[in-house]
């Protein structure tokens, strides 16, 4: 039994708007993926819809609003770019899906929406979450820490100061894709469907920090 099944209801991710979050989205109705409350099915994988990442970025900084008292800006500032993300999931290229597996669209989702800073404030934070959910639902939990987290988001929300021709940064984001597929891949564990809690479960080895990663 991980640490957080032993601390029972002292662990902060037995969250009860934390697990409504899930039960919202495994409902799993099928749906468009722009404009619909609802997570879709492609093959066997329920994918998150456009909704489902604005749902998951009022959480995280209704969070924070609630742990600092700041006023907490909660707005999507580019449309579009979060439209082809969500879209991305489903990247078809001649025919074959581009990311045919779960590991591969869960890293797409935490690379590109850390990149692209669709959200006004929390995108490292909700590009995780996003990651994190969409694995969840799919029956995966993964072992991770805030420190190792923040080391895969920080530099590759910093790409575009670092990185001027379109085509290499491009090219860079697909590495950095493989890379966070690998990490996941070595990070990975089956979680039984029910409980709905344990979709959320957060396991962190023991020893590491148990912050939470900031955007």
């Amino acid at each position: 039994m991980c640490e957080c099944e032993k601390n029972g209801k002292n662990s902060r991710w037995k969250n009860s708007r934390h697990q409504g979050v899930l039960e919202e989205m495994r409902r799993g109705r099928q749906g468009s993926a722009r404009g619909n409350c609802q997570t879709r099915p492609s093959s066997n994988l329920i994918l998150l819809c456009k909704d489902d990442i604005t749902n998951l970025n009022r959480f995280v900084l209704q969070r924070e609003h609630e742990k600092t008292g700041r006023s907490i800006v909660t707005a999507v500032i580019n449309d579009g770019l979060l439209d082809g993300i969500v879209e991305g999931q489903n990247l078809v290229i001649f025919g074959y899906d581009a990311r045919p597996t779960l590991f591969e669209k869960a890293a797409h989702l935490l690379v590109k929406l850390t990149f692209h800073q669709c959200f006004a404030e929390g995108n490292k934070r909700t590009a995780w979450e996003a990651c994190r959910v969409l694995l969840g639902l799919n029956e995966i939990g993964i072992y991770y820490n805030s420190a190792t987290v923040v080391e895969i988001c920080k530099p590759i929300a910093q790409l575009c100061d670092k990185i001027k021709d379109l085509d290499e940064l491009n090219e860079e984001l697909d590495c950095k894709i493989r890379e966070v597929t690998d990490w996941i891949k070595k990070n990975a564990f089956r979680i039984p469907r029910l409980p709905m809690l344990n979709t959320m479960l957060r396991a962190p080895p023991v020893n590491s920090p148990t912050d939470e990663p900031r955007s």
